[in-house]
C-alpha cells in the first residue's frame, strides 16, 4: 500500500514538471529565405519558335506551247542565274522567223513595183468609169431623200386615226364590261339566298331525325334492357322481352350496340356542326341517312322481340307489350318519313348548288369574255399609240439612213475623181507609204519570231538549288505550265509572333536562336529583319510574320526547313535595382515585399515596379540596395 502511494506521488510530480516546461516553452522564431537586394542587369526577352526557310524560291515556267525536247537540270543540282535548264522543240518557231523573212522580202518587192509604176490610157478610162458610176448613185440617193418627205406626213397621219379609232373602241368595250359586272351581282344574290334557305330546311331536318334516332336508341333500349343510364322510364322493366327466342334477342342486342356505337360516334364527331357549316353537307346528310336506315331496321328487328312476346299469360304485360308495339310501329312511320326528308333534302340542296355552279360558271365565263375584251381592246389602244411613236421613229431613221447615203455617195465621188487624178499623176511618196508600212510589219513579225526562238531555252532567273522537277522529256508544255524550282542558298528564319507579343518587337533588335537539330550550346545569333504589317489567324489566334536574318557567315549546317527557338531581346536595362519576382505581392492594385529589420522581423513595403525582365524585377523605390527581401518563410 505505501509502495503504491509513492508511486502516485511520483507519477503527480512528473505531470507537474511536464506542464511547468509546456507552459514556459520559448515561441520558435520563424526562419526565412531571403534575397539580397542588389544592383543587377534586368532583361525582357520574347521567345518564339521559327524554321529556316530560302531567301528565293522561284518556281520556273513554259514561256510557250511547246514540246520539252531536253532536261538539262538535275534536281538537287545548283545552277547559276542565267543558265540554260531546259530546251523545247523549236522547229515551229524556226519555221515561223523564216515565213517572217519571206514576208518581209515580198512587201520589198512591193515597194519597188509601186516606185516603177506607169500611168496608161486604160488605168484613165477605167477611173473615169468610177467617177460616172458614183455620179449615178449620188443623184438616186438624193431622189430618195425627196420621197422620204413626201411619205412621213401622210404615215403620222394614219398613226393617229388607228389610235383614235381604238381609244373609241375601248372605251364602249369598258362600258359593256362594267354592266356585265353590275348584272351579275343581282345573280350571285339570288343563287346565294336559295343556297342558304336548301341549308336552313336541311338543319330542321337533321334536327328531326336527330332526335328520332335518340327515340328509337331509347325505345329499343327499352326492349334490350342494356343500358340502365339511357332508360327514361322503367315502365317496361318487369316484362322480359326475347325468353321465348334467346337468338332472336341476342341478334336485337348485337344490332343495338353497333347502332349505338354509330350513333354515339356521329354526335361525337359532326353533329354540334350547323349544316351550312360543314365542310360536306351532302355528305353529312348522307351519313344522317344511314343512321335512319339503321335505326329503322333496329327498331323493326325490337319489334319481332316484343311480338315474340305476345304469348306470355301475364294480362299486365300483355297491355304493355300492345302499346310498346304500338310505338314501335308509329316510330318506323316517323323513320320512314324522316329519311324521305332527308333524300329531298339532299337534292334540294343538289339541285340548288348545281344552279350556283351553272350560273357560276355562265357568270364567270361573260365575265371572263368581257374582261378579255377589255383587255384586248386596251392592248390595241397601247398598240395605237406606241404605232405613231413607231412610225416617228421610223421616219426619222429612214430620213437619217437616206441622207447618210447620199453624204457616202457624195465621198465616193470625191474618192473616185482623187483615183482619176492619181491615175493621171506620177506614184508619188504617199503611194509608196502603203508597201514600205508593209515591210515596216515584216520586219516586225521577224524580231517577234526571233524572240520566240530564244524562249526555246529556259534560263534559271537566280541562282541557286533546283527541286520538284515536275515535268519529263517528249511531254508538250503548256504556256506558265510549271517546270521545276529553284530554290536559293541563302535562308532566312521566319517565325509566327502572337499580337500581345508585337508591339515589343522593333527591326534591328538581337536575337539568339538554338535548333532542334543541334546541341543546346550551339547558339547562334539573328537580328530581327522585317514585321509584317498585315495578320494571319491560326486557330482563332492573331499573328504577325517576323523574319531575321542570321548574323554569322554561311553555315553548312543550316537547311531549309529547320526549326529553331528564337529568344528575342525587346528590353533590357544595366545595373539597376532588382529583385526576385518571387518576393513581390501585388493588392489592390499595389505592389509590396517583406523586408527582415534588424531584429529579424519582416516589415511591409509598398515599392515601384520598373521593367519586368525574364529573371529579376526593377524597382525603382520603396527598398534599397542591401536590404534583405523574404522570398518565403522556410518550412519545419
Amino acid at each position: 500500500m505505501f509502495k503504491k502511494l509513492i508511486a502516485f506521488l511520483l507519477f503527480l510530480c512528473i505531470a507537474q514538471l511536464i506542464w511547468l516546461y509546456f507552459q514556459n516553452k520559448p515561441e520558435k522564431v520563424p526562419e526565412y529565405v531571403t534575397d539580397t537586394v542588389e544592383k543587377r542587369d534586368v532583361t525582357k526577352v520574347v521567345s518564339v519558335t521559327g524554321s529556316l526557310e530560302p531567301q528565293q524560291r522561284i518556281q520556273v515556267q513554259s514561256p510557250i506551247s511547246e514540246f520539252l525536247m531536253k532536261l538539262i537540270a538535275k534536281e538537287g543540282g545548283t545552277v547559276k542565274k542565267g543558265q540554260v535548264v531546259a530546251i523545247l522543240d523549236n522547229q515551229n518557231l524556226a519555221l515561223s522567223l523564216m515565213q517572217a523573212e519571206a514576208q518581209l522580202a515580198q512587201a520589198e518587192a512591193g515597194v519597188l513595183l509601186s516606185s516603177a509604176r506607169k500611168t496608161t490610157t486604160e488605168d484613165i478610162r477605167l477611173a473615169e468609169q468610177d467617177i460616172a458610176a458614183a455620179e449615178k448613185n449620188l443623184e438616186i440617193a438624193k431622189r430618195n431623200l425627196e420621197q422620204i418627205d413626201q411619205t412621213q406626213e401622210k404615215n403620222r397621219e394614219q398613226a393617229e386615226l388607228s389610235r383614235e379609232l381604238a381609244k373609241a373602241d375601248l372605251q364602249r368595250i369598258e362600258a359593256d364590261y362594267h354592266n356585265i359586272k353590275s348584272q351579275n351581282k343581282d345573280v350571285v344574290t339570288t343563287n346565294d339566298q336559295g343556297i342558304a334557305q336548301a341549308y336552313a330546311g336541311a338543319q330542321d331536318v337533321a334536327d328531326e331525325a336527330m332526335s328520332l334516332l335518340r327515340e328509337a336508341q331509347r325505345t329499343t333500349n327499352e326492349v334490350t334492357q342494356q343500358d340502365s343510364d339511357i332508360t327514361e322510364t322503367g315502365s317496361y322493366a318487369g316484362v322480359n322481352f326475347g325468353n321465348r327466342n334467346i337468338k332472336l334477342k341476342n341478334q336485337v342486342v348485337n344490332q343495338y350496340s353497333g347502332y349505338k356505337n354509330n350513333l354515339n360516334r356521329f354526335l361525337e364527331d359532326e353533329y354540334q356542326l350547323l349544316v351550312s357549316d360543314h365542310e360536306n353537307p351532302l355528305s353529312y346528310l348522307q351519313r344522317i341517312e344511314v343512321l335512319i336506315l339503321e335505326a329503322k331496321l333496329l327498331v323493326d328487328q325490337a319489334n319481332e322481340v316484343v311480338a315474340d312476346t305476345i304469348g306470355v299469360n301475364d294480362t299486365s304485360s300483355l297491355a304493355v307489350i300492345s302499346e310498346l308495339r304500338g310505338q314501335l310501329n308509329n316510330l318506323e312511320t316517323l323513320l320512314n318519313a324522316s329519311n324521305a326528308k332527308l333524300v329531298a333534302s339532299r337534292q334540294r340542296i343538289e339541285t340548288a348548288e348545281l344552279s350556283q355552279d351553272t350560273s357560276e360558271t355562265s357568270r364567270t365565263g361573260r365575265v371572263d369574255q368581257a374582261a378579255a375584251a377589255l383587255i384586248a381592246a386596251g392592248v390595241r389602244y397601247d398598240q395605237a399609240k406606241k404605232s405613231i411613236e413607231q412610225v416617228a421613229v421610223q421616219n426619222e431613221d429612214l430620213y437619217i439612213k437616206i441622207l447618210s447615203e447620199v453624204e457616202v455617195r457624195e465621198e465616193a465621188v470625191a474618192r473616185a475623181k482623187l483615183a482619176l487624178a492619181k491615175v493621171k499623176a506620177n506614184p508619188r511618196a504617199v503611194e509608196i507609204a502603203g508597201p514600205k508600212a508593209q515591210v515596216k510589219v515584216a520586219q516586225a513579225t521577224i524580231a517577234q519570231a526571233e524572240f520566240n526562238l530564244g524562249k526555246a531555252e529556259i534560263k534559271s532567273p537566280i541562282a541557286g538549288i533546283v527541286t520538284d522537277i515536275m515535268v519529263e522529256e517528249g511531254e508538250p508544255m503548256s504556256l506558265f505550265q510549271p517546270m521545276m524550282t529553284v530554290m536559293s542558298p541563302e535562308l532566312k528564319l521566319i517565325a509566327d509572333v502572337v499580337e500581345t507579343d508585337i508591339a515589343d518587337l522593333k527591326v534591328g533588335q538581337k536575337a539568339k536562336v538554338d535548333f532542334d537539330a543541334f546541341s543546346d550550346n550551339e547558339v547562334f545569333e539573328a537580328k530581327v529583319f522585317k514585321i509584317s504589317s498585315s495578320e494571319k489567324v491560326l486557330q482563332g489566334v492573331i499573328y504577325y510574320e517576323v523574319e531575321f536574318s542570321l548574323t554569322q557567315k554561311k553555315n553548312n549546317k543550316l537547311k531549309s526547313g529547320l526549326t529553331g527557338n528564337i529568344d528575342i531581346e525587346v528590353e533590357g536595362k544595366k545595373a539597376v535595382v532588382a529583385i526576385d519576382p518571387q518576393s513581390i505581392e501585388y493588392e489592390d492594385g499595389l505592389a509590396k515585399v517583406y523586408v527582415l529589420d534588424a531584429s529579424g522581423q519582416k516589415q511591409e513595403r509598398i515599392v515601384e515596379v520598373g521593367l519586368e525582365g525574364d529573371d529579376f524585377v526593377e524597382i525603382t523605390k520603396g527598398i534599397e540596395e542591401g536590404d534583405e527581401v523574404v522570398l518565403y518563410e522556410e518550412e519545419e
